[in-house]
C-alpha cells in the first residue's frame, strides 16, 4: 500500500509465447482512493448502442467509511452537449456497502460514434470526473435471424421474475454464424417487464432476458424479438399463472369490543385467502389462535377457505379486562384481529408526546396520546374525549374522540406562527387539553424552526429534475414553509406574490406563487419562476409569515424541459391532446400520423417575449431553442414550440406520430440543446 499523497507506476507483461508479449503501464495514486467523497467503481468508460440501457456504480465515503442509505443526485446530459442525451434517474441510494447502482438509458445519436458524459452530487461533492460512456449508432453488422434457445413456450408465475425466461442466438443470414454484440430487442404488447428490454449478444451471438408478467385478464401473453424496436423476428408465448396463494386479508370484524363473557355475533372474524393477483383462493388451511389464549375462546370456526376464499371465527370474550389479538394464517402469511373486553374506566392518563419542540408551520413528529383505563389497569375501549387548544398558534389536525381498544386516543398537532414571539428566535408555545371521565391531562409544546428547503428541493415543476428555468414551473419541497394544512390555490392570473402570508424571491425578483401544499409533513411551493431571473445559480428567499430564510447557490438553467404527467384510469401518462383538443387517454390513445399537442415546461426564452405573470398570447410567442420528440429513442416530425395560449408556465410543442408506431404506452422524451426530460409514457393505438 503507498503512503498518502504518493503516486507509483506499475508494469504489467501478457505473454502468449516467448516471442508474443504486451505490456501495459497502470498509474496507482493513492490520492485517488477518495477516503472522502465520491468515485466509480465500475461502467466507466463501457461501449453501448443507441436507444440502450447502461448501468455504472458509484461509492460514497466520508474518512474511509462507507456512507450507507445516503441520496445522490444524478446529472446527466452535463457541459451543454448536444448529442446524446441520457435518461437517469434524479436520485439513487447507496446500500450498506455505501455502492449505488444508476441505471440510464442513451437517446439518439446522429453520427456514427459519440459519447455522453454522466455526473454524480452529494451535497456539493461530486465525482472527480463525470462517468463517460461511448455510443455506437447501429447494431452491428452480419446479424440477419434469430434462433430460440430456450423454450418457444413456457410458464411464469404473475408478478413473479423469471430469470432468462428467454435465450437467443443472433445469426448470419447467409451460413447461420453467430455474431457477437448484436442489439436484440425484446418487446410485448401486453404488461410484460424484460430485464433488459435490449441486450447485447455474447462472443457466441447469444443473449438472455429475464421476463415478468403482471396480472392479466389473458392466460397467456405474447413475445416479439428482434433487432429493432417491436421488430417480430421470432416470437415467444408465456403462460400467466396466477392461481398460487399469495396471501391473507382482514374482511371483517377487526377491532371489536365487548363486556366480560360476550359473544360477538353481530359480526364475525373474517379473513380472505387471495392469490398475487387478488383472486380468491379456495381449500387453503389456516390456524386460529387467541393471544393470550385466556383472553377469548372462538367458535364456528372455518379453517379452510371455502369458494369465495373466506375462512372465519366467532369470538367469546373471557372475563379479564384489556384489549388481546386473534390470529389467522399459516406458514406462508398471517394477519391479527385486534378485539377488547371492556371494563369500567375510571382514570385518564396521559401517556406520551409531551413537551415536544416543533418549528413553526411544523405537524409534532410524535401524537399528543392519552389512555383511559379501567379497574384492573388495562385501557378501556369506547371512551369518549376531548380535545382543544386551549394556548397559542396550534391546529388539532387528525384526532381520536373515542378511545380504541386499548383504551387509546389521540391527536396530531401543527404549530403556526405567534403573532408575537415569546423571546428573540424563539417559536410559539402551545398548550393542548384531553378531557375525559371528569379528569384533563395537558400537553405543552414549544415551537422553533426556519423554513428548510435543501438546493436539491428546487425542481422543475412537471419531472422534479433539480434546476429551475426563467419562465418555467417550479417546486420547493422542504419544512416549514407554510401554515398551510392541505391545499391552497390561486384561483386566477395575475398570481399573488404573497399568498397565504408566504413569499418568494429568486434573485430579488418576487416570484408569482400558484399554490402550497401542507399534507401530513409533505410541504411544497409551486411558482412561476421570473422571465428576468438571470441563468446561472441564483439566491432565494422564502418568508413564511414574517419567518425567513436565504437559499443559496439555486440552479438556473436556460433550458430543462418537463413534460406535464397526468393520472388517468389508473396509468400515469403525458398530458397530451388530440387535433380536436380532446384528451389522449388509455382508452382514447393517439394513433400512428396523427398530430399531438403536448404540454410542458422549462422551454426558457421565448420570441417575442412574454411578461412574468402573464399568461400565453395569441398569437404565440415561440421558444428561442427547437424541441426534438422522440419516442423509444426515434424522432418525431415536429412543427414547433411555443408558449401554450392562456395559460402560465405551460409550453405546447405540436408534433406528427411516426406511421410505424407500435400499440402501447410509448417512452416519450423532449430534447432541448441537448437537455432531456424526464421519460413519460403515450398511449398509442
Amino acid at each position: 500500500m503507498l503512503p498518502e499523497g504518493q503516486a507509483q507506476t506499475v508494469d504489467v507483461t501478457v505473454s502468449a509465447g516467448p516471442d508474443e508479449s504486451v505490456t501495459f503501464s497502470i498509474s496507482v495514486d493513492s490520492r485517488a482512493a477518495a477516503p472522502t467523497g465520491l468515485s466509480v467503481i465500475s461502467g466507466n468508460g463501457q461501449l453501448v448502442s443507441q436507444g440502450s440501457n447502461f448501468e455504472f456504480r458509484v461509492a460514497s465515503q466520508r474518512d474511509g467509511a462507507p456512507r450507507s442509505n445516503v441520496i445522490l443526485n444524478v446529472i446527466p446530459n452535463i457541459e451543454g452537449r448536444q448529442e446524446p442525451l441520457s435518461i437517469c434517474p434524479t436520485n439513487a441510494m447507496t446500500n450498506e456497502e455505501g455502492v449505488a447502482t444508476i441505471k440510464c438509458r442513451v437517446g439518439v445519436i446522429f453520427v456514427d460514434r459519440d459519447k455522453t458524459l454522466v455526473q454524480v452530487a452529494d451535497f456539493g461533492v461530486r465525482l472527480p470526473e463525470p462517468v463517460e460512456v461511448f455510443v455506437t449508432r447501429t447494431a452491428p453488422q452480419g446479424a440477419g435471424t434469430l434462433r430460440i434457445d430456450s423454450e418457444e413456450d413456457f410458464t411464469v408465475i404473475a408478478n413473479e421474475p423469471l430469470a432468462d425466461a428467454i435465450q437467443v442466438t443472433a445469426l448470419t443470414g447467409a451460413n447461420g454464424t453467430p455474431v457477437a454484440n448484436a442489439e436484440v430487442f425484446f418487446t410485448s404488447t401486453d404488461d410484460v417487464i424484460f430485464d433488459p428490454p435490449v441486450a447485447f449478444t455474447n462472443l457466441e451471438g447469444q443473449a438472455s432476458t429475464t421476463v415478468t408478467v403482471g396480472c392479466i385478464t389473458t392466460p397467456s401473453v405474447d413475445i416479439d424479438i428482434g433487432f429493432a424496436p417491436g421488430e417480430e423476428i421470432v416470437d415467444v408465448s408465456a403462460e400467466v399463472d396466477a392461481g398460487r396463494f399469495s396471501e391473507i386479508v382482514k374482511i371483517g370484524g377487526d377491532n371489536q369490543s365487548g363486556f366480560p363473557g360476550q359473544r360477538l355475533s353481530a359480526a364475525a372474524l373474517v379473513a380472505r385467502t387471495q392469490d398475487a393477483c387478488g383472486n380468491d383462493s379456495e381449500r387453503i388451511p389456516v390456524e386460529w389462535s387467541v393471544r393470550p389464549a385466556f383472553a377469548a375462546t372462538l367458535g364456528n370456526v372455518v379453517s379452510v377457505s371455502d369458494g369465495s376464499g373466506r375462512v372465519s371465527a366467532l369470538v367469546t370474550l373471557g372475563s379479564y379486562g384489556g384489549p388481546f389479538q386473534v390470529e389467522v394464517g399459516n406458514d406462508q402469511d398471517r394477519v391479527v384481529f385486534d378485539v377488547a373486553v371492556n371494563l369500567p374506566a375510571e382514570e385518564l392518563r396521559l401517556r406520551s408526546g409531551d413537551s415536544q419542540v416543533a418549528g413553526n408551520g411544523q405537524t409534532l413528529s410524535q401524537p399528543l396520546v392519552v389512555e383511559a383505563l379501567g379497574v384492573t389497569g388495562f385501557g378501556v375501549a369506547g371512551v369518549p374525549v376531548q380535545w382543544r387548544v386551549v394556548e397559542g398558534p396550534g391546529v388539532l389536525l387528525s384526532r381520536s374522540d373515542v378511545t380504541d381498544n386499548a383504551g387509546i386516543a389521540f391527536a396530531n398537532v401543527r404549530v403556526g406562527v405567534a403573532a408575537v414571539p415569546q423571546q428573540q428566535g424563539a417559536g410559539p408555545r402551545v398548550r393542548v387539553e384531553a378531557t375525559a371521565l371528569g379528569e384533563t391531562v395537558r400537553f405543552s409544546v414549544n415551537g422553533e424552526a426556519k423554513p428548510i428547503a435543501p438546493v436539491e428541493a428546487f425542481v422543475n415543476g412537471a419531472s422534479f429534475q433539480s434546476g429551475w428555468v426563467p419562465g418555467g414551473l417550479g417546486t420547493i419541497f422542504g419544512q416549514f414553509l407554510s401554515n398551510v394544512d392541505g391545499i391552497a390555490a390561486a384561483d386566477q392570473v395575475p398570481f399573488p406574490t404573497n399568498f397565504e402570508g408566504v413569499t418568494v424571491q429568486v434573485a430579488g425578483l418576487p416570484a408569482p406563487l400558484i399554490s402550497i401544499v401542507g399534507i401530513d409533513g409533505s410541504e411544497q411551493i409551486n411558482l412561476q419562476v421570473p422571465f428576468e431571473t438571470p441563468v446561472g445559480d441564483a439566491d432565494v428567499t422564502i418568508n413564511n409569515n414574517g419567518v425567513e430564510v436565504v437559499v443559496n447557490d439555486v440552479p438556473i438553467n436556460r433550458v430543462q424541459p418537463g413534460v406535464f404527467e397526468i393520472n388517468i384510469e389508473g396509468v400515469r401518462i403525458a398530458a397530451a391532446l388530440h387535433q380536436d383538443f380532446t384528451l389522449i387517454t388509455p382508452s382514447d390513445p393517439a394513433r400512428p400520423g396523427e398530430v399531438v399537442q403536448l404540454f410542458f415546461t422549462g422551454a426558457g426564452p421565448l420570441s417575442p417575449a412574454v411578461g412574468t405573470n402573464q399568461p400565453g398570447p395569441v398569437p404565440p410567442a415561440f421558444t428561442a431553442v427547437d424541441v426534438v420528440v422522440g419516442i423509444e429513442g426515434e424522432g418525431q416530425e415536429s412543427f414547433g414550440a411555443f408558449y401554450a395560449p392562456q395559460l402560465v408556465t405551460a409550453n405546447q410543442v405540436n408534433f406528427r406520430l411516426g406511421a410505424d408506431l407500435s400499440t402501447g404506452l410509448r417512452a416519450l422524451t423532449l430534447v432541448m440543446d441537448g437537455v432531456a426530460s424526464q421519460e413519460v409514457r403515450l398511449p398509442v393505438q
